[in-house]
């Protein structure tokens, strides 16, 4: 027999594949989650004389752990803070943090701005999150630059046979800037 670890360990994978794939898009609330892991700790209470129905019961719990966890990391469109819940603006003007290092190209460079807040329609608001933005690669702009965007936030767009927005958001980066003009250096 494998060591229970290993069972614990697979589940918390699964759990991990399972909130990706299903758990995410359906939208499925950390509320019911929290609420069907106590269906497994009240059977570990039930059967504690039974090795292997409490082995089947930490993986349940496992599992259920992982998709909250899973959850957990993913940005709150809902949150007004949040840059993700800005997708789809247009006009917008953002100030941030280059927060690594660019990836430079023969014509662009991408960069990764850590947001600080975010002007729309006048109103200037704090924000947080992250956003990747497309630039021209001179001036070249460098890791800690503190940036002004003006342009419109955008959702990764599906490419096909690749989840490019799975790809960023393993990055923490759920969202694009589609720039009008250059980026202007902040000085504060």
């Amino acid at each position: 027999m494998l060591p229970p670890l290993l069972y614990v360990a697979a589940a918390w994978v699964v759990g991990l594949l399972v909130a990706h794939h299903w758990l995410a898009p359906l939208g499925v609330e950390p509320a019911v989650l929290w609420c069907l892991c106590l269906l497994p700790l009240s059977a570990i209470l039930l059967w504690r004389e039974d090795r292997s129905a409490r082995l089947g019961c930490f993986c349940a719990l496992a599992l259920l752990a992982a998709g909250l966890r899973y959850q957990a990391e993913m940005p709150r469109t809902d949150d007004p803070d949040q840059i993700a819940s800005y997708a789809g603006t247009s006009a917008a003007v953002v100030e941030g943090v280059v927060a690594a290092y660019p990836d430079r190209r023969d014509k662009t460079a991408s960069l990764v701005v850590d947001v600080k807040c975010i002007e729309v329609d006048g109103e200037r608001r704090p924000a947080s999150g992250q956003l990747l933005v497309w630039v021209a690669p001179y001036p070249a702009y460098d890791y800690g630059d503190r940036l002004r965007l003006e342009g419109d936030i955008l959702p990764p767009a599906p490419v096909e046979d690749f989840d490019y927005r799975a790809h960023l958001a393993r990055k923490d980066i759920h969202c694009l800037c589609l720039l009008y003009t250059s980026p202007s250096p902040r000085d504060s």
